[in-house]
């Protein structure tokens, strides 16, 4: 749920980054019995404004969400600025914000930015850093493709490799006293999130979707 609170720049401040994503997957039954899946990924961000702590005043947990706010703005910006200046290091790993926008900067992506900006003179600094920031992500270059499409089985295949990926480096994190990490937990829930995906999977290769049926 999304959280607000009053600071002495805005009386109803986000207090945090907002993504929604869909992952959406549409099976279609083959004549040979060997459906095709195509795949693709909403995601819609609603950034929390950047603000200076000296001017917003904001103290205790609002201070740390503030200093949260604007790592993940900051990273975001280098990641813009890597990939205008075609950089061969692009900085996604750096926060979650920009590790999970990663698929929309600079990929295969149809990608919008909408820059909301005050008209209040007092903080005019923060609203020409904001449109200035517009203006670096009108720059980057997105290249637009089809979705991909593969049949069942390749697909099942390719989890199939994730998982084992996974598995193996959680063996390893765990053989080296690690699995306290981050890391170790990142790739706990993305083996729990790829096991659900192929059970999904699985069930649409063993039931496909009926034929079509035709209405005179």
């Amino acid at each position: 749920r999304k959280r607000y609170a009053a600071t002495a720049m805005n009386e109803r401040s986000s207090r945090a980054h907002t993504l929604l994503i869909v992952n959406l997957t549409h099976v279609r039954a083959g004549s040979d019995g060997a459906g095709q899946m195509s795949t693709s990924q909403l995601i819609l961000a609603d950034l929390a404004g950047s603000e200076q702590i000296k001017k917003s005043k904001a103290v205790g947990a609002a201070k740390k969400e503030a200093a949260a706010i604007n790592t993940g703005l900051f990273v975001l910006k280098r990641c813009i600025t890597a990939l205008n200046d075609s950089k061969p290091h692009v900085p996604f790993l750096e926060s979650k914000l920009t590790m999970l926008l990663k698929g929309a900067l600079g990929g295969a992506s149809r990608t919008y930015c909408m820059v909301c900006a005050s008209l209040d003179s007092r903080h005019g600094d923060e609203s020409v850093d904001a449109l200035r920031f517009g203006e670096a992500c009108a720059n980057v270059t997105n290249h637009v493709s089809n979705l991909h499409v593969t049949s069942l089985p390749a697909a099942l295949a390719a989890i199939d490799d994730a998982l084992a990926r996974c598995d193996a480096g959680m063996r390893s994190l765990h053989a080296r006293a690690r699995s306290h990490l981050p890391a170790f937990h990142t790739l706990q829930a993305k083996r729990s999130a790829l096991a659900r995906k192929r059970a999904l999977l699985a069930l649409e290769e063993h039931c496909p979707a009926p034929a079509p049926v035709a209405v005179a």
